[in-house]
């Protein structure tokens, strides 16, 4: 509500294979803001996608059984490092004012 009047506008930090913030997604859960979702191959997505399920992070080998340091400070830390100089250019506004990136917030 606030954030489709233009009244509160927030960056969500994620990384690709954390299963840690899909853990509470109950059916009408909605995660708010825009994604800045980190992967490991210096790539990132800008995006706002109000709801991620569980399945979404899963792929088929499960690697996040193995190794839950994708939730890690330090490895966001990594991530935000290789794709600091891509995005450091970019305000809030400017990613709010992409219709690329909110179309979807729009609608």
């Amino acid at each position: 509500m606030l954030e489709k009047a233009g009244k509160l506008q927030h960056i969500r930090v994620s990384n690709e294979n954390d299963i840690v913030p899909v853990l509470v997604a109950m059916p009408d859960f909605r995660h708010v803001g825009i994604n800045l979702h980190l992967d490991d191959a210096k790539d990132y997505a800008l995006e706002y996608q109000g709801k991620r399920s569980l399945w979404w992070q899963w792929t088929p080998f499960f690697p996040w059984l193995a190794n839950l340091s994708n939730h890690g400070l330090e490895e966001y830390d990594t991530r935000f490092k290789k794709v600091k100089t891509a995005i450091r250019h970019m305000t809030i506004n400017d990613v709010y004012g992409n219709s690329s990136i909110t179309k979807d917030f729009i609608e």
